[in-house]
């Protein structure tokens, strides 16, 4: 599955699991568990992706 691919509802999956900066251009924290490396995990379609490749 490429990201063009992805359901329309990976905004909604992604905005549930964040907390947006008070900036138009302040990163987004991630609040779920993040891996063993410390990105954000997010689980669609079968695959896992790294929230920041969404």
């Amino acid at each position: 599955m490429s990201t063009a691919e992805l359901p329309a509802s990976t905004g909604q999956y992604l905005a549930s699991r964040t907390i947006a900066g008070p900036g138009q251009d302040d990163c987004w924290l991630w609040t779920s568990k993040p891996d063993r490396d410390g990105y954000g995990v997010a689980s669609l379609g079968g695959k896992q992706w790294r929230a920041h490749r969404l």
